[in-house]
Formats: structure tokens, sequence, C-alpha cells
């Protein structure tokens, strides 16, 4: 078997049981588990311990494919893009460009494949594929190309929020009006008045004078 090759003797463990009570797990032969992160198939059940293999299910396996075959390609560039389209699935393959120059070939990368997860190792999977099935062609390059956004016309621009209601510009000029008119009336000057006592000598005099003149 090429998919999964030949089962490993080395990959059969011995677990012990209270492994799999401890994530309530009744060991049944024949069933599949998920063990420490790793699927697992349960061989055997013994006294204390499990068998356990951890070879994939098909390993050992004589697998037989029905294969149909739906295109044939002839045109290069088609083979190429065919080859794209495995390696890089996300993105349509009729969204990458190619160009060549001698012996050089040249990928335009469309915008969007270009923060891919694992695009670098994709081109290199690309490139060793061209290079395997196409000889002839020397050097591969990818080009990726930021385009600079389409800018927006100014009869699209957003127009400014409107005020919902004209209570609020009112109110405004009402406070705008009562400040004009307190600003227009000047404030009076706040005066103090305050009278001089008259010393004590100058009252007696003019009491005493008085008093002469009656007499």
């Amino acid at each position: 078997d090429k998919g999964y090759g030949a089962r490993d003797p080395a990959k059969m463990r011995l677990v012990p049981l209270r492994k799999f009570r401890e994530q309530n797990i009744d060991p049944q032969p024949g069933r599949q588990v998920e063990l420490d992160g790793r699927p697992a198939v349960v061989r055997a059940v013994g006294a204390g311990r499990v068998q356990v293999d951890y070879n994939h299910p098909l390993a050992g396996r004589t697998l037989i494919y029905d294969v149909s075959i739906e295109k044939i390609l002839d045109d290069d560039n088609e083979k190429v893009l065919n080859i794209i389209s495995r390696r890089i699935p996300e993105v349509k393959n009729d969204k990458f460009t190619l160009t060549r120059q001698d012996n050089d070939l040249t990928i335009d990368v469309p915008e969007e494949a270009f923060y891919l997860s694992g695009l670098q190792i994709a081109k290199k999977a690309v490139s060793s594929d061209i290079q395997k099935y196409f000889p002839a062609v020397g050097g591969i390059s990818f080009r990726e190309t930021f385009k600079r956004p389409a800018e927006v016309a100014p009869s699209q621009a957003a127009e400014p929020a409107k005020p919902s209601t004209a209570e609020p510009a009112q109110e405004a000029q009402t406070e705008t009006k009562e400040d004009a008119q307190t600003a227009d009336k000047p404030e009076k000057p706040k005066t103090r008045t305050t009278r001089a006592k008259p010393a004590a000598g100058k009252s007696r005099r003019r009491v005493m004078a008085g008093s002469e003149n009656q007499r």
C-alpha cells in the first residue's frame, strides 16, 4: 500500500486500563478511540492493560481505486494552472496569470491569495511540480502586485449628518440672545458711601455757639 504503508509494529502500545477509566472510555476490541490527542484502535483488552494500535486503520491493506478521466489537457498553460489549483485550492486557477519569456515563467498571484496561510510553502510546491513536469522551464517567479484602491467620487462622498430636530438649535439661539442682552447692559459700579465722624472738640464749640445766640 503506497498511501498508508505497511502496518508498523512499533506503533502498537500497551496502555493501562485506568487511563481509559479516567477518560470515561469503555475499551472494546475494534473500537476507535483518541488518546493523548492521537487516534487509535483498540486491539485487545487484558488484565489491567489494553493493546492499542496507533497505525492508520487502512495501513497494510490493499486499496483499489476507481478512477475516471474527465478531461485531457494538451495546453501547457492549462497544465500549469491545474498544478497551481492543486497546491492552492482556495483560489480559482483562472485568477492566476502566466507570462513566459524565453525559458522563464512568471506567475501573477491574485490579491485573494496574498494572505493565505502557508502560501510560501505552496509556492515552493508549485515550483517543484512545474520543474518536474516541464524540464524546459528554467526560472519561476511569483509576482504580487498591490494596486491602489479606487478613489471615491465627490458626488458619492457621504453627506454630513443633519440634526434630527430643530429644538436644540432654537435653544442655542435663545441662549445667544440672552447673552447678548446681558452684554449690552453695562454693570453698575458698586459705590460705598462713608461718613466721616466729626471731631469731638469742634462739635462742642458749635453747640456752645448756638446756645450763646439763643441767649
